[in-house]
């Protein structure tokens, strides 16, 4: 993969700063919030999503067209601060300071004066003209620790683990190590070893995605790890915690929250595909739920997946197999 080299700050703008590189990329920087920075890579022919669904701030729905993903009217948009050096550029809002390194080009994150996160210092943002890849690398210290990335298999933590975001159906799956699971999410919740500090990362992009959390290993770049896009924009976004709890909350402040359901919905919900692909699915389904009351094991909700809607091999899913279900 190539390296984006060449980095110039181009202008500062009314929402954050603009660079430029060699062959025709730009980076653009949005200080959204103070505790809310955007990092957009624009190609020379242009975005490849030039439209989002994936952010919806302040509760706002997002409508059928999606948004313009370069319109960012929506953020509160607060004053920043920045200061050009022969070497970097320093971008400061509220707590939160962003340094930008413009040879190798890469970006070191601080909040209230102490460093918490930074790209990889050799080649941190690299591009494929063949397949359109598009990859982000970061420092990582072997103490750091990783959630997130939706539904996934194993340990809480991730760190040491590559996976993929895809919505992939996952039917037998490994549940130690089976990887893509369902679900693109591509969305990691990080916390730095050594300050402490928690923070979050969410790639807005409908393309696959890889993570690699510390599984690749180089001598040459020392410890690190990536997102690697396969064919789409990298749209970036990172929020200071300081706690866990918080990312979480500003990350369902950027992204839009469910709506509050009903009381059941909070309880033990159960599926098997074992028990609604058998012959006699109805009595094994009835017998299940009797065995849980027996032993005084709250259900709440019991769903049925596809087993329900089987003729042979096949799944037709407004379609009742009478056979396994006779009522």
């Amino acid at each position: 993969m190539q390296t984006l080299t060449g980095a110039s700050l181009a202008e500062r703008t009314a929402e954050g700063v603009r660079f430029a590189f060699d062959g025709g990329w730009e980076c653009r920087m949005f200080v959204l919030a103070d505790d809310l920075v955007r990092v957009l890579f624009v190609r020379p022919e242009g975005l490849r999503e030039p439209r989002t669904w994936m952010v919806a701030p302040r509760g706002e729905d997002v409508p059928w067209q999606g948004h313009d993903r370069l319109d960012v009217a929506r953020f509160p948009r607060p004053t920043f601060d920045v200061d050009t050096h022969q070497c970097d550029v320093a971008i400061r809002a509220g707590a939160l300071r962003i340094v930008v390194r413009l040879d190798p080009f890469g970006l070191e994150w601080a909040f209230s004066g102490t460093p918490f996160a930074a790209d990889r210092p050799t080649s941190a943002y690299q591009w494929s003209h063949k397949s359109g890849a598009l990859r982000h690398l970061m420092v990582r210290q072997s103490g750091d620790r990783y959630f997130g990335l939706g539904d996934k298999t194993g340990r809480l933590d991730k760190h040491g683990r590559r996976m993929r975001t895809l919505a992939l159906d996952a039917l037998g799956y490994d549940a130690e190590k089976g990887d893509p699971l369902y679900k693109h999410w591509p969305y990691v919740i990080a916390r730095d070893d050594e300050s402490e500090i928690a923070y979050g990362f969410f790639y807005d992009t409908l393309s696959s995605a890889t993570f690699d959390l510390g599984c690749e290993h180089d001598n040459y770049h020392g410890l690190y790890r990536y997102c690697e896009i396969e064919d789409g924009d990298l749209d970036y976004y990172v929020f200071v915690g300081p706690r866990i709890r918080d990312v979480v909350r500003k990350f369902t402040e950027l992204t839009g929250r469910m709506a509050f359901g009903p009381r059941w919905s909070l309880g033990y919900a159960n599926t098997a595909m074992s028990l609604t692909d058998a012959p006699d699915a109805q009595a094994r389904l009835s017998g299940f739920i009797a065995s849980a009351a027996k032993n005084e094991i709250p259900l709440s909700a019991f769903h049925f997946g596809s087993g329900y809607s089987s003729i042979g091999r096949r799944r037709y899913v407004f379609t009742w197999n009478r056979g396994k279900f006779p009522d």
